[in-house]
């Protein structure tokens, strides 16, 4: 808070806003726990509520408007990028975004990807290597849009099928046999396996692939004193700790 109190006389004449300034954002699909719904026609819950209000209550005039009614990623990105919603909260670091999005820094969490399998398959595996080996009997299942998509096809050699827009379609090509892995994000993982009661059919394996940072992308569109303002409230949240102690309550 020091940090922040000390910048605002300088930032004032660049900072000055005629009113509230009305962020907008959605829930995500199958997100847990960045974003928890258990009905639509209540306020959701979860690790990006908690940070878009933390902003909010750092900044008043940055007013943060999430619709409960949950979109799948690749929606919900279009739907910034063309700039009917505002923010995009939560999500991993590629290129293709790098270019048609504002990255708000410094990261707001990180996560750690791991490999599901059937319950009933004895297969283990550490290492990508391990994963190429298996061929055509290695296809790994990744959400449709998301982040590792681009990250998994540039290591060349995996067997990558992004067919499934959602965790549930996914876990579903799991179990009928459609795909040896399912590759997602902890936490979250466990928080979708049971949410789909699916824990005594599913396992994870215990091999951390990657460790990626997850970030609060902007539009394009957005007035440059907003998006300033943005940085400000999210680099004190991560200087006094806030960010750090809200990823602890879900991790």
């Amino acid at each position: 808070m020091r940090l922040w109190l000390a910048l605002l006389p300088l930032l004032c004449p660049l900072l000055l806003m005629a009113k509230p300034f009305e962020l907008t954002t959605a829930v995500q699909r199958d997100s847990a726990p960045k974003y928890l719904v258990q009905d639509e026609q209540l306020p959701a819950r979860g690790l990006c509520v908690d940070i878009l209000h933390a902003i909010e209550q750092l900044d008043p005039e940055l007013h943060m408007v999430i619709s409960a009614k949950p979109l799948p990623l690749t929606r919900l990105e279009r739907s910034v990028q063309t700039g009917e919603l505002s923010l995009l909260c939560g999500v991993g670091d590629t290129l293709s975004r790098r270019q048609q999005f504002h990255f708000i820094e410094p990261p707001l969490f990180s996560v750690r990807y791991q490999m599901a399998v059937r319950r009933d398959d004895p297969v283990s595996v550490a290492h990508w290597q391990e994963v190429r080996a298996l061929g055509k009997e290695g296809i790994i299942l990744v959400n449709r849009g998301s982040g590792p998509v681009e990250r998994l096809r540039s290591l060349g050699g995996l067997e990558v099928d992004d067919g499934g827009q959602t965790t549930a379609s996914n876990l579903g090509k799991l179990l009928s046999g459609r795909g040896r892995f399912f590759y997602y994000r902890s936490p979250g993982l466990h928080d979708e396996l049971e949410r789909l009661k699916l824990t005594e059919r599913v396992r994870i394996l215990p091999a951390v692939f990657e460790h990626h940072f997850f970030y609060l992308l902007a539009t394009r569109g957005i007035p440059p004193i907003v998006l300033t303002r943005l940085r400000l409230a999210v680099q004190q949240l991560a200087s006094d700790g806030t960010l750090d102690s809200l990823s602890a309550r879900y991790n």
